[in-house]
């Protein structure tokens, strides 16, 4: 599983133009578009927006669900112990599960605001946003202060891609709770989206001045300074790995700058290493293939890369195409053209993969 998912897709993306794909955070279960975004630069992934919009991801929360699930022992019908273990269970990624409970819990008290919020975060995370912001407005008419309610209201809106909104409601949980790190996140996140990198930057830092274990803030802040070639994304990248060594996603965050940075061994080690943590992590292939093809010209290893993410995420079309050029390098036409069609079967207007063929058909 990727760290925190297969948590937002990358925080960043390369186009196939020069080859390289980064990711920072994904939720396998909300695999939906949101920001239909076009990124020669590295910039947020839809998948990853959506989950950081939506505030879900893994926790460790094990201990506190067998608390809850002792205290339903005792009481069954208790509606706000059934939302509490719901929450738990959405934030370990066991919607079914929790699905249940938020529904028994709203039978049987739909007028508790514990309920309610839990139900709001639930409606949101399955994009039914109508039914979130009934939850959350009714939040607010009965707990005007309520500065989660009024955050779940700006990422409503944030999710229909109403900007505007989502600023507006982000603010005044704000002016309720000027600490509420999570509205600066997505503050961050709309400001990353709108490319507006500054104040992007300038959000997750105060979210990581209120929350200096956060995370995915400094990762997101090593992310957003690489975009600038910018040599303190290396300092945040190292601030993630020291909160988290295991973090695959500062891993990779470091691993791309180096390799950008020319500093290509050291890359490889770092892709290696995201490899043993999480084998599932097909970006670290890839770019280990986009070494061997475009910096080594070693095409035998750029073939076996390619192929090794392909076997993990078979709709990734710059995988396909990066494999036919691979196999044209090596002579070797026919499985090219195979590559080739398998990446325009992902994406009809992958132009490049066409050219590649006619080339190809051209020279018999």
């Amino acid at each position: 599983m990727w760290s925190t998912i297969s948590i937002f897709f990358a925080s960043f993306v390369k186009t196939s133009t020069d080859m390289k794909f980064s990711r920072l955070q994904i939720i396998p279960f909300l695999l939906l578009w949101l920001f239909l975004l076009d990124s020669c630069k590295s910039e947020v992934q839809p998948k990853e927006a959506l989950s950081e919009i939506l505030d879900y991801e893994a926790v460790d929360g094990e201990s506190e669900l067998r608390k809850l699930n002792d205290l339903l022992i005792k009481e069954p019908e208790n509606a706000e112990l059934l939302a509490q273990r719901a929450d738990i269970l959405f934030k370990l990624l066991r919607q079914d599960e929790g699905l249940n409970d938020i529904s028994k819990a709203f039978r049987l008290d739909s007028n508790s605001l514990v309920v309610r919020s839990v139900h709001a975060g639930y409606m949101l995370g399955q994009l039914k946003v109508l039914s979130a912001r009934d939850d959350y407005n009714f939040i607010i008419q009965k707990d005007p202060g309520n500065a989660d309610a009024y955050l779940g209201l700006a990422r409503t809106y944030a999710v229909e891609n109403n900007n505007a909104k989502a600023f507006q409601y982000a603010d005044e949980a704000l002016k309720r709770n000027i600490r509420l790190r999570d509205a600066y996140v997505l503050k961050g996140l709309i400001f990353r989206i709108e490319n507006k990198i500054d104040l992007s930057i300038s959000s997750y830092q105060t979210a990581v001045e209120i929350d200096p274990n956060y995370y995915s803030g400094f990762v997101s802040l090593g992310d957003l300074h690489k975009i600038k070639n910018n040599p303190l994304a290396l300092e945040y990248f190292n601030t993630a790995l020291q909160i988290n060594p295991k973090g695959t996603d500062a891993l990779y965050g470091r691993g791309l700058y180096l390799q950008d940075a020319g500093e290509i061994d050291e890359a490889q080690k770092i892709y290696r290493k995201i490899l043993k943590i999480d084998p599932d992590f097909y970006v670290a292939y890839y770019n280990q293939g986009y070494i061997k093809l475009v910096k080594q010209s070693q095409f035998d290893s750029a073939v076996y890369f390619f192929t090794k993410t392909i076997e993990i995420e078979p709709f990734y079309a710059d995988a396909w195409y990066n494999l036919g050029l691979s196999e044209q390098a090596l002579g070797k036409n026919r499985e090219a053209i195979a590559a080739f069609k398998e990446t325009l079967k992902i994406n009809k207007d992958f132009k490049k993969a066409e050219i590649e063929i006619n080339n190809i058909l051209n020279m018999k």
